[in-house]
C-alpha cells in the first residue's frame, strides 16, 4: 500500500540515489578517499581544519590564524561536524549523495503543484541528468546548498498556492540556511518577498504584510549572527568579502582580451595594475581590500563598458551551454588527451574556436551534449511561450526566470556548468511544463 502510494517518489529517490553512487563508488575506487577533493575543496577543508582544531574561522593554515571573510559559513561548519567524528572524505561524499536524490524528491514535489506529469518528467531529469550526479559527492557546496535550495522554493511554491503559512515561514528559514552555504540566496529572498506581495496582497493584505514580516523577521534571524560578526570585524553586514575579489582578479583579464574588439583609445598599456593584497597575510580574504577592488573594477568598466558588457554576455554560453559531459571524460579517463583549448587557461575570446578544434571521442563528447541541451532550452522556450496565455504559470516563469538571471549574470568570466547545477531543476521544471504540454497536443493524455 505505501509504495503504491508514494511509488513515483520512490522511483525517482532511487534512480537518483543510484546514479550519484555510481559516481561515488568511481570517485573512491580511481581516486580513494581523497578523490572527495576538487578544485576548492581546498579552501572550505583548511577552514573547517581550522575550526575544529584551533577554533579560528580562518584560510590561513596557521600559525597565524587571521579570520577571513571570503566563504560563506555554513559549508565550512557542515564539514567541521563530520570532522569531529572522522578525518575522512568519504563520509561527506555518502551524504551529500543522499541529499542529492532528498533533493530529487522536492523537484517532483514541486512540480505536481503543476501537475504530476510535470513533475516526473522533472524530477526524472534532475535524478540522471550526468553533471548533477558528478559534482555531488565533491568537497564543495554545490549538492548542500543546492538541497536547501531546492527545498526552499517548493516550500515557497507550496505555500503560496495551498496556502499554506507553515510552509511558507518554514521557506525563509531554510532559505537563510542556503544563504549561509551560498551568499547569493540572499538575492532570491528579494525576489520572494516582491512576488508574495503579488500573490498574497489580493487575499487580505492586512495578512499579507504581517506573514511577509515575520518572514523577513525569519530570515534576516537566520543570517544575522554571520552579519553581525562580519561587521563588527570590519564593518561591513555582509555575507561575504568575494564578489568584488573575483570580479577584480579574475573578470578584469577577461575584459581586457575583448578590448580589440571595441578600439576606444584605451591601450592595455594603460590599465591600471590590480589592488595587491598580500593573501598570505589574510587581507585578500576579507573585507579590508574590498573598497580597492571595487574602484579597479569601476575604473575598467569606465575605461571600456562594451567590452565589460561583452565578456558578460560571452559568459553566459559557458553558463548555459556548458554542460561538463567532457569534465566527466577528462576526470575518469585522463589517459585520452583532453583539449587544451577548453581545459587549459581559461580564455573567453577563445570559445568560438572551441568545435572547430576538437577530436575523437571529445568531439563526439561535445556535440551530443550541445544537442541535448539545446533540445532542453528549446522545448523550455515553447513552455514559456505557452505560459503567456496562463496568468498564474507566467507570473510563477516569471521568477523562475529571475532567478536563473541572478545566478548567470553576476557570474561573469568564471562562469561553467557547475555554475548552473544550483537552477538546473527551474530549468527542468519549465521544459517538463512544455514537453507535457506538447504531450498532450499530440494524443497522449492531459497530465
Amino acid at each position: 500500500m505505501f509504495f503504491k502510494k508514494y511509488k513515483a517518489e520512490i522511483i525517482i529517490i532511487a534512480l537518483a540515489l543510484t546514479v550519484r553512487l555510481i559516481f561515488f563508488i568511481a570517485y573512491l575506487i580511481k581516486f580513494g578517499d581523497a578523490g572527495m577533493a576538487y578544485g576548492d575543496s581546498q579552501v572550505y577543508l583548511t577552514i573547517a581544519d581550522n575550526l575544529v582544531n584551533n577554533g579560528h574561522f580562518s584560510l590561513n593554515p596557521g600559525p597565524n590564524f587571521i579570520p577571513d571573510s571570503y566563504v560563506a559559513p555554513g559549508y565550512p561548519f557542515f564539514l567541521a561536524f563530520f570532522k569531529l567524528f572522522s578525518v575522512h572524505l568519504w563520509p561527506v561524499g555518502l551524504v551529500q549523495v543522499i541529499l542529492g536524490a532528498a533533493t530529487a524528491f522536492f523537484v517532483y514535489r514541486l512540480g505536481t503543484l503543476w501537475s504530476n506529469r510535470i513533475g516526473l518528467i522533472a524530477a526524472l531529469l534532475f535524478a540522471v541528468e550526468p553533471t548533477m550526479a558528478f559534482w555531488a559527492p565533491l568537497i564543495l557546496t554545490e549538492a548542500l546548498f543546492t538541497f536547501l535550495f531546492v527545498w526552499a522554493t517548493y516550500l515557497f511554491a507550496s505555500g503560496i498556492k495551498k496556502n499554506s503559512l507553515k510552509n511558507y515561514l518554514f521557506c525563509a528559514s531554510i532559505l537563510g540556511l542556503s544563504a549561509l552555504v551560498r551568499p547569493s540566496a540572499q538575492y532570491i529572498f528579494y525576489l520572494f518577498v516582491i512576488f508574495s506581495l503579488i500573490w498574497l496582497i489580493s487575499r487580505d493584505w492586512k495578512k499579507c504584510l504581517l506573514y511577509i514580516l515575520i518572514f523577513v523577521i525569519i530570515f534576516s534571524a537566520v543570517i544575522a549572527p554571520w552579519l553581525i560578526r562580519n561587521y563588527e570585524a570590519w564593518g561591513k553586514a555582509k555575507l561575504s568579502s568575494a564578489g568584488w575579489y573575483i570580479l577584480a582578479v579574475v573578470n578584469v583579464r577577461e575584459y581586457i582580451k575583448f578590448w580589440k574588439y571595441f578600439p576606444n583609445g584605451v591601450s592595455v598599456a594603460d590599465v591600471p595594475a590590480p589592488p595587491v593584497t598580500p593573501l598570505s597575510g589574510g587581507e585578500g580574504w576579507n573585507f579590508d581590500g574590498e573598497d580597492a577592488y571595487r574602484l579597479y573594477v569601476e575604473t575598467i568598466w569606465r575605461a571600456n563598458p562594451p567590452a565589460a558588457i561583452a565578456v558578460h554576455m560571452v559568459s553566459l554560453g559557458p553558463f548555459f551551454l556548458g554542460d561538463g559531459y567532457m569534465n566527466i571524460l577528462r576526470t575518469f579517463w585522463p589517459e585520452i588527451k583532453p583539449p587544451t583549448v577548453l581545459f587549459g587557461q581559461r580564455n573567453l575570446a577563445g570559445l568560438p574556436s572551441v568545435p572547430f578544434a576538437l577530436t575523437d571521442i571529445y568531439a563526439v563528447v561535445f556535440w551530443l551534449g550541445k544537442i541535448f541541451w539545446l533540445a532542453i532550452y528549446l522545448i523550455m522556450l515553447y513552455g514559456i511561450a505557452l505560459s503567456l496565455k496562463d496568468k498564474e504559470a507566467w507570473l510563477w516563469f516569471l521568477l523562475f526566470l529571475l532567478i536563473i538571471a541572478a545566478f548567470a549574470l553576476p557570474a561573469g568570466a568564471i562562469s561553467y556548468a557547475r555554475y548552473r547545477m544550483p537552477i538546473n531543476y527551474l530549468i527542468f521544471l519549465i521544459f517538463a511544463f512544455g514537453l507535457d504540454r506538447l504531450l498532450e497536443k499530440y494524443g497522449h493524455g492531459k497530465s
